[in-house]
C-alpha cells in the first residue's frame, strides 16, 4: 500500500510541482488547496504525514497546524511546514507550535523525500511503541490479577487481603473511624 501524503498548498503551479515529485517518488498523494476543505481531508482520508503551506487563504498554514496538533486524533500525523519565507523566526515558530518538520520553498525533491521518510520512520517506531506499552499494561494487569486472586477458585488470596486491611485500617486512623475484621 502506498503511502498517503496530503498536500496543502493553495498555489495550483506549485502543487502541481510537487504533486508530480511525489508521484514520481511513488506517494499517494492528496491536494486541498483551502483551510476547511484540508481539515475535513485530513479527518475523512487519514494521510500517513501532512505537507502544509504555510501561506494559505483563510486559516493559513500556522492555525491549521496548530488545530492538527491540539487534536487527539490527528496530533500524530507527521507535518511537514513548507515556505518560501527563509527567515530562522519562521521556522523556529512553525516547530514550536507543532510541526514536525519545516522545509523553505523552493526544495530539492531528494531532500523533501528524505525528510517524509525520516518522519514516517519516526512515526513507525512511535507507533510500535504504544502498541507494545498498550501490551505491557494488559500483560501488567494480568499479572496483578493473578497475584490478588486464587487461581483455582478466583477469590482473593490473602495479599490482597493483607493490602485491604492495610489501607482500611490507614483510612480508620485517618477519619476516626471503627475499625473491625
Amino acid at each position: 500500500m502506498k503511502t498517503k501524503v496530503l498536500l496543502i498548498e493553495d498555489d495550483p503551479i506549485q502543487a502541481s510541482a510537487t504533486k508530480a515529485i511525489l508521484d514520481k517518488l511513488g506517494y499517494q498523494t492528496l491536494w486541498e488547496k483551502e483551510d476547511i476543505s484540508a481539515i475535513k481531508a485530513v479527518k475523512t482520508e487519514e494521510p500517513d504525514i501532512i505537507l502544509l503551506d504555510v501561506v494559505l487563504p483563510g486559516m493559513g498554514g500556522y492555525e491549521i497546524c496548530r488545530w492538527l496538533k491540539s487534536e487527539e486524533s490527528t496530533r500524530r500525523i507527521p507535518l511537514i511546514m513548507l515556505t518560501v519565507s527563509k527567515e530562522l523566526s519562521d521556522k523556529i515558530f512553525g516547530l514550536n507550535i507543532g510541526a514536525d518538520n519545516y522545509l523553505p520553498k523552493p526544495y530539492d525533491e531528494l531532500e523533501l523525500n528524505a525528510r517524509i521518510c525520516a518522519l514516517l520512520r519516526t512515526k513507525a517506531l512511535q507507533d510500535e511503541l504504544r502498541v507494545k506499552n498498550a501490551q505491557f499494561e494488559e500483560l501488567l494487569r494480568k499479572v496483578n490479577q493473578m497475584a490478588m486472586t486464587d487461581a483455582l477458585t478466583e477469590p482473593y488470596n490473602r495479599r490482597r487481603f493483607h493490602e485491604v486491611r492495610a489501607s482500611e485500617y490507614e483510612r480508620s486512623m485517618r477519619f476516626a473511624t471503627p475499625f473491625t475484621l
